[in-house]
């Protein structure tokens, strides 16, 4: 799809979309706000006040004009405790008074939605499949409709609800390759109470009318296909499925201006050379966790680009202060800035970096004009403007 000159009117659409407060969710449903703009559809990126200004200073790949094509709602959230995230506290400990205050948007997005039902002939509503709390009055819409967005690759999502089943439970078989043994358990991983809370908020969900994934099928086509097909036995054949990803740019719009001095570093290496280290932005690495990925990247010989940052704390604007920032070990830079080796010279790496190469082509060509992504885009569009 061409965003420069692909610009269909549809005056009687209107998109709402909400976040998920997470740097990782803000920022695919603001290219997911750009992508719907392209066609000439309004959105409503709709949030806390301080979150859509993270999503907009974070915004990146591309023209930062886009931005000013989204109508962007800013709520005010009631005031929350808001511990500083802990080393030892369990995957998203900290986040859970944010999200008990996030329940407190439901009120004014459904005034937000009603208000807009009176304007257009259709309200869409999109939102992180994480969220259908804030969104369950869409049913006192007579013109709306809901979409829930995954923000997760299709592989993770259709893992993770096929091991929460008991095995009775499963509504078909599936063959041991596509979901391996060696998966690790989401035991232990996050508190009971917000398991717990998770479960209440989205107690309310059944309402969509689609499912939207950031995901693209010449990665993710079986699980894609294996989600669908579970959608299907639980809600019927009406809901709909589109395959929308990858949303981030493929080509960046940047100048020399802008560009972090790592992009710049990187375009000075040989192709393919480069390993990329990276975890969630809610992720909190212990000392030793970092000295031992430090220590093997140190051995492995390969020249790399390490992403390490201190987690987000729930404002990022007046909590920063808060969070711990990650130290690398002493002379950990010096000692490997003249790494020099062959990256995966093995056979095995070889294909690796074969396999790599293809899928990258196969990705880009997916959301080129007529690609397998592009043709599912313009389905969506002209399904919510039918």
């Amino acid at each position: 799809m061409n965003i420069q000159t692909k610009n269909i009117e549809h005056h009687q659409v209107v998109v709402v979309i909400v976040q998920l407060p997470a740097q990782g969710h803000l920022n695919q449903l603001l290219h997911l706000s750009n992508f719907i703009t392209s066609y000439g559809i309004p959105v409503h990126y709709a949030g806390s006040t301080f979150h859509n200004r993270q999503a907009k200073i974070r915004f990146h790949g591309w023209n930062s004009k886009i931005l000013t094509k989204i109508h962007f709602d800013d709520f005010e959230l009631p005031p929350f405790d808001s511990p500083p995230p802990k080393i030892d506290d369990l995957f998203l400990h900290h986040v859970q008074p944010l999200l008990e205050a996030m329940m407190h948007l439901r009120q004014p997005v459904f005034h937000l939605m009603k208000q807009l039902s009176k304007i257009y002939k259709r309200v869409v509503i999109i939102y992180d499949n994480s969220m259908s709390y804030i969104f369950q009055d869409v049913k006192l819409i007579p013109n709306g409709e809901a979409y829930a967005f995954l923000p997760i690759c299709a592989f993770t999502y259709f893992a993770m609800e096929w091991e929460s089943m008991p095995e009775e439970a499963k509504p078909f078989r599936v063959d041991a390759i596509y979901v391996p043994n060696c998966m690790p358990s989401q035991e232990g991983c996050i508190t009971k109470e917000m398991l717990e809370f998770l479960e209440n908020f989205n107690k309310s969900s059944g309402f969509e009318s689609g499912w939207l994934y950031n995901t693209s099928r010449v990665i993710d086509r079986k699980y894609v296909e294996f989600l669908g097909k579970m959608i299907s036995l639980k809600k019927g054949d009406d809901v709909q499925n589109f395959e929308l990803g990858p949303l981030n740019p493929v080509h960046i719009q940047s100048t020399s201006k802008n560009r972090h001095h790592s992009l710049e570093w990187l375009d000075a290496q040989e192709k393919d050379l480069i390993l990329y280290v990276s975890f969630w932005t809610r992720i909190l690495l212990k000392d030793d966790q970092i000295e031992e990925l430090a220590k093997g990247l140190e051995i492995c010989g390969k020249k790399f680009i390490w992403v390490l940052q201190q987690t987000d704390p729930n404002d990022i604007f007046v909590e920063a202060d808060k969070v711990k920032k990650p130290q690398l070990p002493a002379s950990f830079e010096e000692r490997v800035k003249d790494i020099v080796k062959t990256l995966m010279a093995s056979q095995e790496g070889k294909e690796i970096k074969k396999r790599a190469k293809e899928l990258g082509e196969a990705v880009r060509g997916s959301v080129a004009k007529c690609g397998v992504s592009d043709l599912e885009r313009d389905a969506f569009i002209a399904h919510i403007s039918r």
